[in-house]
């Protein structure tokens, strides 16, 4: 984002009462941004840093940088390891375990000689083909480093559910945004092979299978939308419309897009006069939940 940007949405932001949660990446990297500095400063001047959290690879998470992390008082700062040296730098291709390592305990380090509580310091790991006793091991080394370990398992565990996933895996039908281009997320056609019998991929465009779709008998659907565009969003919606029931909950994947995701549900609600709750949102409502009720 262009800094003088930048600076005029914290301007607004910056009289907003209560004021807003600010996430300083979508994406991307923000630590690679040349104004990296310069953008924290502003935040602390309007009084947002205590608001202000960001997930990083910790890759150029520098010595300095991580001074700065401390002295502003940022709230969070979310940092990948996908597991120790051999696992983290197979599913992370091209980065280095021992510098992601050694910039994360720099930023331990920081805070420790400040005597400061900020910034909460979590490591994420996500699970792929990990097994147990590394996870476990994982777990238990960065308790003790660090605030907070978050492993995103397998969560659900019922062996009666059952998952539908749907994708042509060509990539993105249409340009996104500028970063995005039409054909971009394409896995050249190939559907994972995933250990779990009760996944069941529908490889096509969403207009040449759900026509035909219809979901197996459920207590509860949960639809989640990744769909990223608003023509692709809009026809999902559409297409299970007679589906979404009360008690049935959408998740969106990249709801803050006004011009797509947000803008295909603001419709889709005031066609149907359907009605949602908000059941959950993360920081900037990039993603967000919520349940039909009426």
């Amino acid at each position: 984002m262009d800094f003088a940007l930048f600076s005029k949405v914290v301007d607004e932001i910056s009289s907003f009462r209560p004021l807003p949660s600010v996430g300083l990446n979508y994406g991307g990297e923000s630590l690679l941004h040349p104004r990296f500095a310069d953008a924290l400063a502003l935040l602390a001047q309007r009084g947002l840093c205590s608001r202000t959290g960001f997930n990083t690879n910790a890759a150029v998470l520098r010595p300095e940088v991580a001074d700065l992390l401390v002295e502003v008082g940022i709230r969070s700062v979310s940092i990948s390891l996908d597991g120790f040296k051999t696992s983290h730098e197979r599913i992370r291709v091209g980065s280095r375990y021992d510098k992601v390592v050694e910039n994360t305990m720099s930023l331990v380090e920081a805070r420790r000689r400040r005597g400061a509580v900020r910034p909460q310091i979590v490591v994420n790991l996500t699970r792929v083909d990990q097994d147990e006793s590394e996870i476990q091991a994982f777990v238990d080394h960065w308790a003790v480093l660090v605030d907070e370990v978050r492993v995103w398992l397998k969560l659900l565990q019922n062996p009666l559910s059952q998952l539908h996933g749907f994708d042509s895996f060509e990539g993105l039908p249409e340009d996104w945004n500028p970063r995005y281009r039409r054909g971009h997320f394409s896995t050249g056609g190939a559907v994972p092979v995933l250990d779990d019998p009760r996944v069941n991929f529908f490889k096509g465009r969403f207009e040449d299978v759900l026509p035909t779709y219809c979901p197996p008998e459920h207590d509860r659907l949960v639809v989640l939308l990744d769909a990223d565009l608003y023509s692709s969003t809009q026809y999902v919606l559409r297409s299970l419309e007679r589906h979404i029931v009360p008690g049935t909950y959408l998740y969106f994947d990249e709801f803050r897009d006004r011009h797509h995701e947000m803008k295909a549900f603001t419709e889709f609600e005031q066609e149907t006069r359907m009605q949602f709750e908000v059941i959950g949102e993360s920081l900037c409502w990039l993603y967000a939940a919520f349940r039909r009720v009426r």
